[in-house]
């Protein structure tokens, strides 16, 4: 159960008169591991407060503008550089993901992607501290998001497993099948360590997150079942060859790449805007990653 934060529910352990922050992640059976973070406090009314670890509201402002910026580009770029005009009938193909990279570079997709995993299970289960957790988060987006612009990604890879489970004559790349098996196994081990710092879909409303607000429990409950729906939805297409309906209801993918469509690039702000006081509102009511490593 996620809280007002998007986080795991936190409580409350007396002891020094300080409150701990409890964090439950659960791996394999028997290997359940309980972090507990004491909240550093601040005099409130004569009185020990928690301090709000979540960002000022104007560094926020600042986030969403230079996201706003960066929106206004992608949304404006294809008429500053219209295409030629031929006059043969030819129409250009649409293109809908970057451009195979070479080898190595694959490599090194992977090989960060392992690292980042390690490097997040470690700051999250022994240095606990949120600053670095923070800044391994901006890492990702920049690293994951805009430089490989959401490509390869671990959300998208369910459907080219699924694809090839129903289709012999398609071949998964093996950097594709990493990135749907390696979070799956330090979840495994570790909890759901990608989510919490890896992930650029996820990652990216922790930075505009400034004061989250709870939602009532019957409609948490209620959103929480359409990640499910989702998740069978784009399993089913794919596994008949119609669509990659997770590639194709990406809310973020148009800011990354700068390109795409215009109700995608909205939908993309539209969750954005609601992460400014909803603990990552996609992640909690629509990826169906997250609903896979829930299963």
């Amino acid at each position: 159960m996620f809280n007002s934060r998007g986080m795991p529910a936190s409580s409350h352990q007396a002891g020094a008169g300080k409150p701990a922050l409890s964090f439950q992640i659960t791996g394999a059976p028997g290997m359940s591991r309980r972090i507990l973070q004491k909240a550093e406090s601040t005099p409130a009314s004569g009185k020990n407060s928690p301090r709000r670890w979540w960002m000022s509201s104007g560094t926020a402002a600042a986030v969403m503008a230079a996201l706003l910026v960066v929106a206004a580009g992608t949304v404006f770029g294809v008429e500053r550089f219209p295409p030629p005009d031929f006059t043969s009938g030819y129409t250009f193909p649409t293109t809908t993901a970057p451009s195979p990279r070479e080898g190595w570079l694959q490599v090194l997709d992977v090989v960060v992607l392992f690292l980042s995993l390690a490097l997040s299970a470690y700051l999250v289960l022994v240095k606990r501290l949120r600053k670095y957790i923070f800044a391994q988060a901006v890492f990702s987006i920049f690293y994951f998001g805009f430089y490989r612009k959401g490509c390869v990604c671990s959300v998208g890879s369910v459907q080219d497993v699924t694809l090839a489970m129903f289709n012999n004559g398609y071949a998964v790349p093996w950097t594709v099948l990493a990135f749907f098996l390696l979070p799956l196994v330090f979840a495994v081990f570790f909890g759901r360590v990608f989510c919490a710092s890896i992930c650029p879909l996820g990652v990216l409303q922790d930075v505009v997150l400034v004061k989250p607000i709870p939602l009532p429990l019957w409609l948490e409950k209620a959103l929480g079942l359409i990640p499910f729906m989702f998740l069978g939805a784009g399993v089913l297409l794919a596994a008949t060859g119609s669509i990659f309906l997770f590639c194709e209801y990406d809310p973020f993918i148009s800011l990354y790449r700068r390109s795409g469509s215009y109700n995608m690039l909205m939908l993309g702000l539209i969750f954005l805007l609601a992460g400014v006081i909803i603990g990552r509102p996609y992640c909690r009511f629509l990826c169906p990653y997250g609903a896979l490593l829930n299963i």
